[in-house]
């Protein structure tokens, strides 16, 4: 028997009741109308029409509850959020076979080997008299979707602006890059939204692409970036003045402002990206980042109350800082050098009815997900892979959705036993490497919330011939309240190989040689962490920041961005601190902290402190649900202001974000916890960390294109010898003869060609 179209507008029409009549009522009357038939009938009939009027899986099943034929099936679909009636609806207005049965698994009939969600979900239906899908308030994308038709895409490798870069004597260089910022149509959404074919979608890019292209630079060594926007005011939501400044017309700057932070670089200040350090039409600025240690980093916007828009219509690139002797590093532990890697950025996103990226900021104030998941700015992209290892360089550069990283089998077995966390956001972990499938068996999968990264090495060796999946994992215990739409626990579809014709390194979790440039273990001594680990089990802390709510904006101890107050006006130049991290109301916060890296200590309302986490260096974590961080950092090398915010653009946009100062460490709060006589013959050696103290110097910001001298070899080699701020890092060889024998200078770091590791036993007496 058929059930037809309207029949399914029947079922909306009931439970698109008059105000009037109460749920129950409805489903009793529902169920009444359909008395005469078997209960699937109905079920059939009132998921139809829930699935067009929207609704949560936990609300379906409490109706479901309130139905005496409903709740006698407790295996019935609605528990399981059996929405999913795509390719099901026959252009006649007929569903081409009967409702399936009830014990089927969950979102039924799922096309052809893709693994259904393993949790419930609400899916939709597809066909022109179903467009209108909605999860939690969040609209879906109004047209089919068809994951893994796409193939998997690895970002472009930015070529420098000289084919070698400007060195000092002593081997250490700068590298050149110059990049726009501009709008482009991306037309190879067509096979994953077959509704959108010739049609180009709109995205934001760093010239041109995105995610933008990868900035590629041997650790130990710096690197000037010059950006100029090309951007008018067409592609931003927020057309409103007050939301475009300065680029709204006053003084002649026009366009749609951009800002760029180098995201786990120890910038000085002038070059952190400060929310209102920005770039208007046809400006340019000058960055210089450290590279003072090898990891994947990440650039991205960073526009005062836009960043959410700008970054997720795509701007947003990789950054890696590598220690790979081929590229000039000085090597790699754990056998790293010779294992392929992929870069693996992920982000969702949704469509509108134009077939354009959806976002209001206005309207979703609190956070935004899409139904469209995508690895590279490909939509569920599928690769081919060998079977051999492979290093995952994971970065989520999402809006709000963190994601649970997962390899599974095609029937969605986790294989996590294959893969080790070597890095996360500030580096190596110390060895041994952490095998994922032993963290927590409770909560399978890697966390990686908005703006983490992780690197991972995975084994493909044995699975010749073999599908398999990256899964997305719904898991409410590590990131609660996370809306799932019918695809949203996918990412990647794996063809493995039989052969292998690439490199094929051969990966050892035990083996830390050579070893690599870690600053946070030089600056932060055994006897430092000791004491504050003693501390935190005492409930002590030098400075508490709550993360909350308040007047209709977000807020960091009630107070946001606009606050004419400095949250942290007194953090001591190399001195460290321990801070307490608290929220509430719940919601989850991905906190990061510019200039500095961190140890996380301790946690809880989670389940505790995570492996892949423990002694690691950080620069983002995810605050949890009502929940507490404590977190260690030595707050230097540079002087100036700083910021620290939810990465959760949506509340970093709407004020959950502020400022600190780093000063002299003898005005420090807590300057019994620092190295002033050390760090003032550094400071005196070196050069003043005043200079670059302000990050709205305007010495460095932005200026008319036509107003910078050319990037070439003379001016890039001004920067590196003269206007530098980075020699705390890279002193020469001059300041380093003039270098009392018992001077501590752990932030000095190692390059090739020498490679020789910094000496820090003068520190161990004084840190």
């Amino acid at each position: 028997w058929p059930l037809t179209i309207a029949d399914c507008e029947l079922g909306l029409s009931q439970l698109r009741r008059p105000e009037n009549i109460a749920r129950a009522e409805t489903l009793a009357l529902l169920s009444e109308e359909f008395s005469q038939n078997p209960p699937s009938y109905w079920l059939e009939i009132m998921r139809c029409g829930m699935s067009v009027f929207g609704g949560s899986a936990s609300s379906i099943a409490e109706d479901c509850n309130t139905v005496p034929a409903c709740a006698a099936d407790p295996q019935n679909p609605l528990l399981f959020g059996g929405f999913y009636l795509n390719e099901r609806v026959h252009p006649n207005g007929q569903l081409t076979d009967p409702p399936p049965d009830p014990m089927l698994p969950p979102c039924f009939p799922f096309p052809g080997d893709i693994p259904p969600p393993p949790e419930p979900v609400l899916c939709y239906v597809t066909g022109e008299a179903f467009l209108d899908y909605e999860v939690d308030g969040f609209p879906g994308t109004p047209f089919d979707l068809q994951p893994f038709t796409q193939p998997f895409r690895v970002p472009t490798v930015k070529a420098p602006a000289f084919t070698e870069p400007v060195c000092r004597d002593d081997g250490h260089c700068m590298y050149a890059f110059e990049f726009t910022v501009e709008a482009f149509q991306d037309f190879s959404w067509s096979s994953t939204v077959p509704g959108c074919d010739g049609v180009g979608i709109w995205h934001l890019g760093y010239d041109g692409e995105s995610p933008g292209p990868t900035i590629q630079v041997p650790s130990g060594n710096q690197a000037i970036v010059r950006f100029t926007n090309l951007l008018n005011d067409e592609f931003s939501y927020l057309q409103e003045n007050n939301l475009r400044r300065p680029c709204n017309g006053e003084n002649g700057r026009v366009g749609t402002p951009v800002g760029i932070h180098f995201h786990g670089e120890a910038s000085a200040a002038p070059y952190d990206g400060w929310a209102e350090d920005l770039l208007c039409r046809n400006e340019t600025k000058d960055y210089l980042i450290p590279n003072n240690r090898p990891a994947t980093l990440w650039y991205h916007d960073h526009a005062i109350a836009i960043t959410a828009e700008n970054a997720y219509k795509g701007l947003a690139g990789l950054v890696v800082v590598s220690s790979k002797e081929r590229f000039g590093g000085c090597g790699e532990p754990y056998g790293l050098e010779d294992i392929e890697e992929i870069p693996f950025v992920m982000k969702d996103a949704v469509l509108d009815d134009q077939c354009q990226l959806f976002i209001d900021p206005l309207e979703f104030d609190r956070d935004f997900y899409g139904d469209i998941n995508t690895v590279n700015g490909v939509p569920w992209p599928h690769m081919t892979l060998e079977p051999k290892h492979y290093r995952f360089r994971l970065l989520t550069a999402s809006v709000s959705r963190p994601y649970i990283w997962i390899l599974t089998t095609a029937d969605g077995v986790p294989i996590m036993d294959r893969c080790w966390v070597v890095a996360t956001d500030g580096g190596y972990v110390s060895p041994p490497a952490i095998r994922l499938d032993t963290v927590d068996p409770n909560h399978p999968g890697l966390l990686v919330a908005v703006a983490e990264r992780y690197e991972v090495v995975c084994n493909f060796e044995g699975l010749e011939g073999q599908t398999l999946f990256i899964q997305n994992r719904m898991d409410d215990g590590l990131a609660k309240d996370v809306t799932f739409f019918c695809l949203s626990h996918l990412l990647a579809k794996i063809t493995v190989d039989t052969t292998v014709t690439g490199p094929n390194g051969q990966f050892d979790p035990e083996n830390f040689e050579p070893a690599p440039e870690i600053p946070l273990d030089r600056v932060l001594t055994e006897t430092d962490i000791a004491v504050a680990e003693a501390r935190v089990a005492d409930g002590d802390y030098d400075r508490r920041f709550d993360f909350g709510r308040s007047g209709g904006i977000w807020t960091i101890n009630g107070e946001g961005w606009n606050s004419a107050t400095v949250a942290a006006d007194d953090v001591g130049q190399n001195t460290w601190e321990l801070w307490l991290m608290r929220s509430g109301g719940g919601w989850f916060h991905p906190v990061h902290v510019h200039l500095t890296d961190f140890f996380v200590l301790y946690r809880d309302g989670d389940g505790g402190q995570r492996a892949y986490e423990r002694g690691t260096s950080k620069d983002v974590f995810m605050l949890p649900n009502s929940g507490n961080v404590w977190v260690l950092a030595r707050f230097g090398a540079h002087k100036g202001h700083y910021m620290f915010h939810c990465h959760n653009l949506i509340h970093e946009d709407n004020d959950m974000m502020r400022a600190m100062e780093i000063v002299d460490v003898e005005n420090g709060r807590q300057s019994q916890q620092g190295t002033a006589d050390q760090y003032t013959v550094i400071n005196n050696l070196l050069y003043s960390n005043w200079n670059y103290q302000d990050p709205l110097d305007p010495v460095y910001m932005a200026k008319p294109a036509d107003a910078w001298p050319p990037l070439d070899v003379d001016y890039v080699r001004d920067r590196l010898t003269i206007d530098n701020p980075y020699q705390i890092f890279y002193p020469t060889t001059a300041q380093l003869d003039e270098w009392p024998n018992d001077l501590c200078n752990p932030w000095q770091s190692s390059w090739a060609p020498s490679c020789i590791p910094v000496d820090t036993t003068p520190c161990e007496s004084i840190m």
